[in-house]
């Protein structure tokens, strides 16, 4: 049996492996996603070219579309699995809605066809719930139903709110999600929770009727919408840290990096002889990282 150790490093010497980060943008435009669904008065459509709307607000109101990750953000590209240290942030503009708002992260949905379809497979969803007008704040679900409140609402007046939402898989099991609005009192929700499904392959986008208690109102995706691929060691070269080559981003990691170092594949396993501070690292069963200097992050070792 598998168990993972959480634990915030300093001055320590000690045995692990860490990984290296690519950044690719997301662009927010139809023609970006593999498949949309619509039924009744309702739509996706492209908004200026670095956001797309959605609108939900007659018969069924019903609008959902899917995206696949990609190795370079397209829909022609290789597809890729989330990995332990990778992040995808999206972001938001909306008010709140009658019926819901929400963005899930899916493991190879069985099909794109069904507004059912829009958590087909989910490993973890964010939704904002009108629930027949009462209109709850942000909640997040997760393994097996569990569900999660925030305590971050949308409203119905005013300047349009400004979300943003971050995922971050911080074991093979576990993912950080974090719930952000940027203007109207900026403020956040952070919580660990137990994905669903693992082998997360892309995510879908969602609305139903738009209906905000004063109005029917759009709400746009749109930028920075980004996944950010951990920091891997391969070892490649040699086993210093500070040799870049042995980065899978071919830089060496930094205080805001993400940093896994595989269990097997590799011979030569890092040695860090001076110090070093990253975001997270996560090591493999089976990997080895000896730190002669002070080492900080928070890390997750398997064994």
């Amino acid at each position: 049996m598998k168990k993972n150790y959480f634990l915030t490093m300093l001055s320590l010497v000690f045995c692990f492996v860490i990984n290296a980060q690519t950044t690719v943008s997301y662009t927010q435009q139809t023609s970006s996603y593999d498949a949309t669904f619509t039924d009744g008065t309702a739509g996706v459509f492209n908004n200026t070219g670095t956001e797309i709307g959605m609108y939900a607000n007659a018969g069924a109101k019903q609008v959902a579309a899917w995206k696949n990750f990609t190795d370079d953000g397209t829909t022609s590209g290789n597809t890729t699995t989330m990995k332990v240290g990778d992040i995808f942030k999206i972001s938001l503009s909306a008010y709140q809605a009658y019926g819901q708002i929400g963005v899930s992260l899916l493991s190879s949905p069985s099909a794109t066809s069904a507004w059912i379809n829009r958590i087909n497979n989910y490993a973890v969803q964010v939704n904002l719930n009108g629930n027949s007008g009462e209109y709850d704040p942000w909640e997040i679900i997760s393994n097996g139903g569990a569900v999660n409140e925030s305590t971050i609402n949308g409203s119905s007046s005013g300047t349009i709110n400004e979300f943003v939402f971050t995922f971050t898989l911080m074991s093979p099991t576990s993912m950080e999600v974090i719930i952000g609005r940027t203007n109207n009192t900026p403020t956040s929700f952070t919580q660990t929770v137990t994905i669903n499904n693992s082998d997360i392959s892309g995510f879908s986008i969602y609305l139903t009727d738009d209906w905000d208690s004063d109005s029917n109102e759009n709400i746009y995706w749109k930028q920075t919408t980004e996944y950010v691929y951990a920091n891997v060691w391969d070892g490649s070269s040699d086993n210093d840290w500070a040799t870049v080559a042995n980065w899978s981003s071919n830089s060496v990691p930094t205080v805001s990096s993400n940093v896994r170092i595989p269990g097997t594949g590799i011979t030569n396993y890092p040695t860090a002889s001076a110090a070093v501070t990253i975001d997270n690292g996560y090591i493999e069963s089976g990997a080895t990282l000896i730190a002669q200097d002070a080492f900080t992050g928070t890390i997750t070792y398997e064994r």
